[in-house]
């Protein structure tokens, strides 16, 4: 498969709901299941921040939407920390999670 091709599946993996059929579908190709595992992490952190943020109760409000600002800050900066990787066809674990992520959807 074409370099060309690999980052267009790379990037792909970044969009909700594509990471999962490209990972079976395309799990030959190296760069784009590798993407594929990586991409899991912004949206596993964006869903935590939309759960923490739909908590009751304002005994929470104090450190509740910080947390939910700073973990929705992060999401944005591992999507874009991904997209870039994907787009210059490298295979960079994300900060912090990538490697956590990868251990967890396993290697091949």
């Amino acid at each position: 498969m074409t370099l060309d091709k690999s980052k267009f599946w790379a990037l792909a993996c970044y969009i909700p709901p594509l990471f999962a059929p490209i990972l079976l579908v395309r799990g030959k190709d190296t760069l784009a299941a590798f993407h594929a595992r990586q991409a899991f992490a912004p949206w596993l952190v964006m869903a935590l921040a939309v759960t923490l943020g739909l908590l009751p109760g304002s005994f929470f409000a104090v450190a509740k939407w910080p947390a939910v600002l700073g973990l929705g800050a992060y999401a944005l900066f591992l999507l874009t920390h991904g997209v870039v990787m994907a787009a210059r066809g490298e295979t960079v674990p994300l900060p912090l999670i990538g490697q956590h992520i990868h251990a967890l959807l396993g290697k091949k």
